[in-house]
């Protein structure tokens, strides 16, 4: 069973100088198709972070500096080595020139530190991106961010020197506001209707390498009924890259490979009052590839680990707003 729990605590939202800060804690369950290790990579993570935001100008121009440290947890002994924690320093602006139309931006570094580090690499992520957010019409909005990111991987006692990814990352949105007209033209259409379609393209931390790049095209609709209930529904195909990965003693486990995945989710949520919502989730994600991944050096032919899986999710959950 995954159990996760979130809070959130604002304070001066609409103040010169606010304050944001949050803590949350997921028990993850991701099982391997190795009978041999079943249940692997189940884990704990602890997220906890904290901002201030600088709004001079009425509102029409806001910057905020942040800090968040993260430590994930594996269970198993047997993955102990990808134990790990990482300090974020994050940045986000947005100058609003427009009543609905703004500049962006959005960057951050982030050190990541295994705890007992045996197969993989310390490093550093750099990523810093620009664009714009508006409406087209008063019906379509667009946004287009785009920007770079960098990794500095360092290289581990006996360990082969580690690829690095040094690209363009970015999103663009057209997003369709199922009302339109002057609830779209107000300062801040929260809770409007809307169906959008998109791309993203971004790098992640991985335990097989040091990394992967991500490029994903998804779709979605949401939909808020009578002010009580919300509904959503999102797809999306990405494909990932990952670089060559290394056991502990250089000896090369596997080549540079992609992979495709399918995802889906449905959500809804009744607003029993202005202070609670009880909410359901439904999700589907699908691996498609035919890669199968070593876990033993000595036996490379018959202990493997294949990639592909489909898996449903279910979650059960309940918001308070204060």
């Amino acid at each position: 069973m995954d159990v996760g729990s979130d809070l959130a605590l604002t304070l001066f939202p609409q103040g010169r100088v606010g304050v944001d800060s949050y803590l949350n804690f997921v028990h993850m369950v991701q099982p391997s198709n190795d009978t041999n290790t079943e249940n692997a990579f189940n884990r704990d993570s602890l997220r906890v972070g904290a901002g201030a935001t600088w709004r001079p100008g009425g509102g029409l121009f806001d910057w905020r500096l942040g800090y968040e440290f993260l430590y994930n947890y594996f269970e198993k002994a047997a993955f102990h080595s990808d134990n790990n924690y990482q300090n974020t320093v994050n940045m986000r602006g947005r100058w609003r020139f427009l009543p609905r139309t703004a500049v962006l931006y959005d960057g951050g570094y982030t050190r990541v530190t295994y705890a007992n580090n045996v197969t993989q690499n310390d490093g550093d992520i750099v990523r810093s991106s620009i664009g714009l957010n508006g409406l087209v019409t008063s019906r379509l909005s667009l946004l287009g961010m785009v920007g770079w990111a960098g990794t500095f991987y360092g290289q581990r006692p006996g360990g082969t020197v580690p690829q690095q990814f040094d690209s363009i990352t970015g999103q663009a949105e057209l997003r369709w506001f199922i009302t339109g007209g002057q609830d779209v033209m107000a300062a801040a259409p929260v809770g409007l209707s809307y169906a959008s379609l998109g791309y993203t393209r971004d790098i992640s931390n991985s335990y097989l390498g040091n990394f992967y790049q991500r490029d994903r095209g998804y779709a979605g609709v949401s939909y808020l009924l009578g002010g009580m209930f919300v509904t959503s529904l999102d797809v999306g195909i990405a494909n990932l890259r990952f670089p060559e990965s290394f056991f502990a003693d250089g000896m090369q486990q596997h080549k540079a490979f992609s992979e495709q995945r399918f995802d889906a989710r449905v959500f809804g949520e009744y607003r029993a009052s202005s202070i609670v919502g009880i909410n359901a989730t439904v999700s589907y994600d699908q691996n498609i590839t035919k890669v199968s991944i070593p876990t033993d050096e000595a036996n490379l032919q018959n202990n493997r680990d294949p990639l592909a899986f489909a898996r449903w999710q279910v979650f059960l959950g309940v918001r308070l707003f204060w």
